[in-house]
């Protein structure tokens, strides 16, 4: 009978915890969803990475991922973000090779995009990619 107290205890004791530990992990951060249209196909992946301005030019992510393309579009949320100011950059990584394939001319084979949606060339810049995040969620569309 003391077993099965103890055990009963034990377990209750552990959803407690689990439970603290999921309000905490909810007031770590904010949320950054990340819409994607216009993907030119389905092939290989996008990879997607939050930026804070030193990490950009370093390329260095803050956080990153790969998902999946369908229809054209992905979406990926990053989750526990402190407040700050970032910039994404995605890349259409059709052969999945977890890099960016240049022509021998120095332009990119692959489609890519950053927040601002800056479709000017040359090399993306974290100026005309930043954003803030303060208090709220964000919704942030790339267009390809």
């Amino acid at each position: 009978m003391n077993k099965l107290i103890l055990a009963t205890a034990l377990f209750m004791t552990s959803l407690a915890l689990q439970a603290q530990d999921a309000v905490t992990t909810a007031d770590n951060g904010l949320q950054i969803e990340v819409l994607t249209e216009n993907v030119m196909n389905d092939k290989g992946k996008l990879l997607i990475a939050l930026y804070t301005k030193d990490g950009f030019y370093s390329r260095d992510p803050f956080m990153k991922t790969a998902v999946v393309i369908e229809n054209g579009s992905a979406t990926f949320v990053f989750k526990d973000v402190p407040p700050g100011t970032y910039a994404i950059m995605a890349l259409h990584d059709e052969n999945e090779n977890y890099r960016m394939d240049m022509q021998s001319n120095g332009m990119p084979k692959e489609a890519w995009a950053t927040s601002g949606n800056d479709l000017s060339m040359g090399p993306p810049d974290f100026e005309t990619s930043k954003f803030e995040l303060q208090k709220e969620n964000l919704t942030i569309n790339l267009r390809f």
